[in-house]
Parts: C-alpha cells; sequence; structure tokens
C-alpha cells in the first residue's frame, strides 16, 4: 500500500493537488477492498482509543452509505474488545425525511443493524422515531452535538456529486442541522431497481450541516467504486469550492482518507 503525507514532498503527479497542500491529511491507496476496509477499521479504533484515554466518552459520527459496510463487519469481528464502545455516543448524520427509524431503507435502521447492535453501544442519537416523526427539532439535535463536545470522530462517504452527509453541491460551508431537497444523483445512487419506488416518497433529507461537521476532530473519507472517480480527481485536483462539498475537509483538523484502486485513476499513477 503507499501512503502519501502532506507533510511529506508529494510524488510529482500530484505536485498540483490542493489535497497536499495542508497539514495532517493522509491520503492512503489500497487496490484490495479487505485491506482497505481492514485500514478504515484500524483508523476508527485508534482513533476512538485516543478520545477515550482523555474523556469519559467518545462521539462518533458514522457514514451509512455502502462504502463502510465490510468496515463495521471488521469491527465487529475483530475490534469488539479492543475499546468499550459502551462509552461511545453514536450520532445519526443524515437520514431521508420522514422515514420511520425502523424501516429497513433507513438509514438509522442501517447503523443500529451494522453497527450499533453489534458492538454493543448504549447510546444512538438519531432524528426520527417509528412514525417517521422528529424526535427533537433540528436546532435541538445540533445543540445536543455540541453539548457532547462535538464530534470526536467522523466516518464518511462521497457521493457521485461530491455531497458527504446529505449535503449536497453549493451547501454553504457555515450551512446548520438542516432539511435539504436530494439531487437526481444521489437518489439514484441510493435507491436501486428493487426500492426505486422510494424516490418518490423520500426525495428530501435532513443532515449535519457542514459548520459541524468542518469542526469534527478527526474525519475519515472513504472512497470505493469506479462511479467515484471523475469526482474525486475534482476533489483532488481542484480548489476547494462549495460546488464540491467534500472540499470542505480542508477546514478539517485531521483527515484521513482511504481510496481504493477503482474510485481514482491516479492511484495508478503514483509510484513511491
Amino acid at each position: 500500500m503507499v501512503i502519501v503525507k502532506t507533510h511529506a514532498r508529494p510524488p510529482k503527479k500530484l505536485s498540483k493537488m490542493t489535497w497536499y497542500t495542508t497539514h495532517n491529511r493522509h491520503v492512503y491507496f489500497e487496490p484490495n477492498l479487505l485491506r482497505y476496509s481492514q485500514k478504515a477499521a484500524e483508523i476508527i479504533v485508534n482513533s476512538l482509543r485516543v478520545t477515550l484515554q482523555k474523556k469519559e466518552t467518545a462521539v462518533f459520527v458514522p457514514s451509512s452509505g455502502k462504502s463502510p459496510k465490510i468496515v463495521y463487519q471488521i469491527l465487529y469481528r475483530e475490534y469488539k474488545n479492543a475499546i468499550d464502545w459502551s462509552r461511545v455516543v453514536v450520532v445519526q448524520m443524515d437520514e431521508y425525511y420522514g422515514i420511520p427509524c425502523n424501516d429497513v431503507n433507513s438509514m438509522s435502521a442501517n447503523i443500529e443493524r451494522d453497527l450499533v447492535h453489534p458492538l454493543g453501544i448504549k447510546k444512538y442519537i438519531h432524528y426520527f422515531n417509528i412514525r417517521g416523526k422528529f424526535i427533537q427539532s433540528l436546532e435541538a439535535y445540533e445543540q445536543l452535538i455540541e453539548k457532547l463536545g462535538g464530534i470526536d470522530l467522523v466516518v464518511h462517504g462521497i457521493g457521485q456529486n461530491g455531497h458527504i452527509g446529505f449535503n449536497e453541491p453549493d451547501s454553504d460551508w457555515t450551512s446548520p442541522t438542516r432539511k435539504i431537497t436530494l439531487t437526481d444523483s444521489t437518489l439514484k445512487a441510493n435507491f436501486n431497481e428493487t426500492n426505486s419506488h422510494f424516490r418518490e416518497s423520500y426525495c428530501q433529507g435532513v443532515t449535519i450541516g457542514l459548520h459541524i461537521l468542518t469542526k469534527a476532530k478527526h474525519s475519515i473519507l472513504l472512497i470505493s467504486g469506479k462511479s467515484k472517480n471523475e469526482i474525486v480527481e475534482k476533489l483532488f485536483s481542484q480548489t476547494p469550492s462549495k460546488a464540491i462539498p467534500a472540499s470542505s475537509l480542508s477546514l478539517n483538523f485531521l483527515v484521513d482518507c482511504i481510496v481504493d484502486g477503482d474510485s481514482i485513476s491516479l492511484s495508478g499513477k503514483i509510484k513511491s
């Protein structure tokens, strides 16, 4: 695996990449999906372990997309006893507006099934109840995150249009936790042929805003799949802007980006 760190001189092919101009940016290229997922799991556990050495609880905002599913399985198989997961508070990042938390298509149910229940996490903060009604206002949701001390660790996937969470392109970097209309590309990527009828029912979402996400003490960006090739090349080569919400990670203190072999053609050009 080739590891490129910002405090080292970047390879010539990457010399113009904005990502490499800031300290505390670590980019890992791993063509093997299992090793890619193992690396992500290792970084997650190490980050939470360090946080729990400093404070009683760690606030963890996980992605509920497709990229981290294997990562969460590895956390259960290999790291269930590595830390005290009961001291980890999981906060939901995004959700389809008005979907019951126990609906199999909800992100809440995915996080509950893949992460919260297997690891024995005791506190899980999410948006909606079983009737699809807000448990608390979005303003109160954001205030609760701040009351907990902010986000210690967030795991992001990236949309084909560059979104993180449900912060779609042109989202302001000071945007609050809010309701948002989802783009067609997001809906098509999230709903396959078997559940495409949900596109009309859940064409809006709620998301933690970039104002809060960019304050996370540690951010992990997971990038996998050939469909991400174009947006990831833009992310790494263009000046950060509202057009690519994931580029707001340039504001974060510490970012680990893990890229698989399919999602970015640049990885094939890098030589150690």
